[in-house]
């Protein structure tokens, strides 16, 4: 809601494996997402992203423990962790800077 409030398109997934169905049916410019998900967690959807041939969007983990160091994550691919609890301007101002937006 915080995201759509500040005039970006938000979709919503339940879980790893049906984020990858939508990135695989539609434009996905950005991916933020929990490392510990059920039914598919955010290292692998990190993977199944990495793996396609298609344009691929940006990935940016929201983290409260992970087995993986955020170092392990960002070489793996991903722009950012981000800890919980989330600091929702700190979220903000790095999508911007993905984006390139100024405002």
């Amino acid at each position: 809601k915080f995201l759509e409030r500040k005039g970006f398109r938000v979709q919503i997934a339940e879980s790893g494996n049906n984020a990858f169905d939508i990135v695989k049916s539609q434009k996905i410019d950005l991916i933020l997402s929990d490392v510990r998900m059920p039914d598919g967690d955010g290292p692998s959807l990190l993977q199944q992203v990495n793996a396609l041939e298609q344009s691929r969007p940006g990935l940016m983990f929201i983290t409260g423990y992970s087995d993986l160091s955020d170092e392990d994550l960002q070489e793996s691919g991903a722009i950012c962790v981000f800890s919980k609890p989330v600091d929702r301007q700190e979220i903000l101002s790095k999508v911007k800077e993905h984006f390139q937006i100024n405002s």
